[in-house]
């Protein structure tokens, strides 16, 4: 009988990146354990059976979740191991409920170069049987500051829905969306992501407003839902502000940030793109722009975080992808975090955007760093290296 996996994050259904990432491993290692999955956002009375996993009630909250039902759920699933895929302050009282002898399994980012920070999740890192983060740079910095984490694996990025286009009928796809966008004589710049106040939305829009008040050959596009609840600031209010013309700012309309679109469309709109572009203030990982990496995009992001691991080269050159510099570091949301310099960023924009030899270039690298760290292939033998080493009575890592 295959051991019981008992998972704590977000819907699998969902387009959240946590979800997306269980719903990966339960695929990938179901022909060794039976998964089940006590879901963040809905509650329902009864387990279902999803195919490859099993649906439980989780509560609606994360305080009912965890105090209320959580013991009573791990006493009727019996799991051999519990896996957490969420952000450290939200699995703090895990330790709290669950039984001394089940091994605990944490998977979380690390999205800040803030040391108080990391100190003070270092009892929440420390709780747990095995930590897994998401990054180099996250276990790095532990590493550096006496913070004991015990690997990193990246989250999978599927290499094969997410690929550069290259037959005609691809191609014809691409000038059709291009042409019903009216987009046919402009470079595309895109973001994908929630507008959150971590992505400061504000200094894309800020920075893409000096970049086509200097040229008209741009256009940006937006792949978020403009009516997100998680919007810190009215995108609607910060584009009149700006004075952007609506003509240059794109998105799919009615896309809501809980559903998703299907990958084919998604796959599409990588390949629209020729310069991904994020003034993000940290990133855990950075699902989108790796995904853009695979399909040969090269990008502009603010120089923090992981966004030197995934454009650098050993010597520390932008081989992938530029990293634009800090212009500051404020303290937001009670963590400190860069501010991009927005001449910069729009500098190494338009350095992409000039010269199509450098842009292929950094993509047939980009590509080739996301088959080499992130595809399926690896981070699945990545995974299954890691529970089979799990010593499950012990509640350690054997070797």
């Amino acid at each position: 009988m295959p051991k019981r996996i008992l998972m704590m994050t977000s819907d699998p259904k969902s387009n959240q990146s946590y979800g997306i990432i269980a719903d990966f491993i339960m695929r990938n290692l179901r022909q060794n354990y039976e998964f089940h999955i006590s879901i963040n956002e809905r509650s329902y009375g009864q387990p279902k059976d999803m195919g490859h996993y099993w649906e439980w009630h989780g509560g609606r909250s994360k305080i009912e979740r965890n105090s209320q039902i959580m013991p009573d759920l791990i006493g009727m699933i019996k799991p051999s191991a519990l896996i957490t895929i969420d952000d450290l302050d939200s699995v703090g009282n895990v330790h709290s409920y669950k039984e001394k002898d089940l091994p605990w399994i944490q998977y979380f980012p690390i999205d800040n170069h803030d040391i108080n920070v990391l100190h003070t999740s270092e009892g929440i890192i420390n709780a747990s049987d095995i930590s897994v983060c998401m990054s180099k740079f996250g276990y790095d910095l532990a590493k550096q500051h006496n913070v004991k984490i015990d690997k990193y694996i990246y989250p999978f990025i599927d290499t094969e829905s997410y690929r550069k286009f290259t037959k005609p009928n691809q191609i014809k796809e691409v000038v059709k969306f291009k042409r019903s966008n009216g987009l046919e004589d402009k470079k595309i710049l895109l973001f994908v992501g929630r507008p959150g106040w971590r992505k400061n939305v504000e200094f894309l829009i800020g920075a893409f407003k000096k970049l086509s008040d200097k040229r008209n050959d741009v256009a940006l596009f937006l792949h978020m839902d403009f009516d997100d609840p998680c919007a810190e600031f009215n995108i609607y209010k910060l584009l009149y502000s700006y004075g952007i013309p609506s003509h240059l700012i794109c998105r799919f309309v009615g896309f809501k940030w809980h559903s998703g679109i299907p990958k084919r469309m998604m796959s599409l709109l990588y390949n629209v793109a020729d310069v991904y572009v994020s003034t993000h203030g940290g990133e855990g990982f950075g699902l989108p722009a790796a995904e853009a990496m695979a399909t040969e995009v090269p990008g502009v992001m603010t120089d923090c975080t992981t966004t030197p691991e995934f454009y650098q080269d050993e010597d520390g050159e932008w081989v992938r992808g530029f990293g634009a510099n800090v212009a500051q570091q404020v303290r937001d949301h009670n963590v400190q975090r860069p501010f991009v310099d927005i001449s910069d960023f729009v500098e190494k924009i338009e350095i992409l955007l000039d010269d199509e030899s450098l842009r292929k270039d950094m993509g047939k690298k980009g590509r080739a760093w996301v088959l080499k760290n992130c595809s399926v292939p690896v981070i699945t033998r990545k995974w299954k290296r890691l529970l089979k080493k799990i010593d499950i009575p012990k509640a350690r890592i054997i070797g």
